[in-house]
């Protein structure tokens, strides 16, 4: 989302006529869509638009009420992000079982060189639990016996947080559609190799195997196609 423009995120089952019925709401009220996206994967429907608010005819507020009706009438999740809703990002970390990457996002924290509020620690497994609570940070277990995760609950626990922005920490689980279309360009995942060389797992191997000489790792943001989303660094 760039500086100037709202974002407004649709989720839900794939049905007809709710690009026309959102984007007339906005249109009603002064607001005007620069960008439009839309995709469905798995029967999940997910629209992301960003648009401008400067010459909106109703308040924030207002606008965020009509969109949540909108959404209970159409079976959808409809939110919308301005761009002066916080001056904290607020951040949720989803971990499994390692700890380096957890750690060093605490230690930045407290050193202030994260300028963002660490909010909520989720994993699909509880073996983080203790570093989590040592730094005064909720913690979830979302996992089964086997560590598959409920994201029913995961998106409970983000939206009860408030969250802007998820990072995985070494999560190892692939996270579906339905959690990824909900926080479209709001998913980071640090992947241990060059990308977009050598996605999926085992890139360690698939480098030395391909006789790789740079080494390195990839910020990028997490989308449905595993380890091709945009690259922040």
């Amino acid at each position: 989302m760039t500086g100037r423009l709202a974002q407004v995120t649709v989720v839900g089952d794939d049905k007809k006529g709710i690009i026309a019925r959102v984007t007339t709401l906005l249109f009603e009220r002064g607001v005007n869509v620069e960008d439009l996206d839309q995709a469905v994967q798995e029967g999940v429907f997910r629209m992301t638009l960003h648009v401008d608010t400067s010459d909106m005819v109703v308040k924030e507020e207002t606008l965020r009420e009509a969109l949540s009706d909108l959404g209970d009438e159409l079976g959808q999740d409809i939110s919308v992000r301005f761009p002066g809703d916080r001056e904290t990002d607020r951040i949720a970390v989803l971990v499994t079982k390692e700890s380096h990457c957890l750690e060093a996002l605490v230690e930045a924290r407290k050193s202030g060189t994260l300028d963002a509020e660490l909010s909520v620690v989720v994993g699909n497994r509880d073996h983080l639990a203790p570093v989590a609570e040592d730094a005064g940070i909720p913690f979830y277990d979302v996992g089964d016996g086997s560590g598959t995760p409920d994201e029913e609950w995961l998106l409970d626990i983000l939206d009860e947080h408030d969250v802007d922005l998820v990072v995985l920490a070494r999560y190892m689980r692939i996270l579906g559609p339905n959690v990824v279309f909900r926080y479209e360009d709001r998913i980071i995942n640090v992947h241990p190799s060059l990308l977009p060389a050598f996605p999926g797992a085992e890139a360690y191997r698939q480098a030395r195997e391909e006789g790789v000489r740079v080494a390195g790792v990839t910020a990028h943001y997490v989308t449905t196609d595993l380890d091709q989303g945009p690259i922040v660094t």
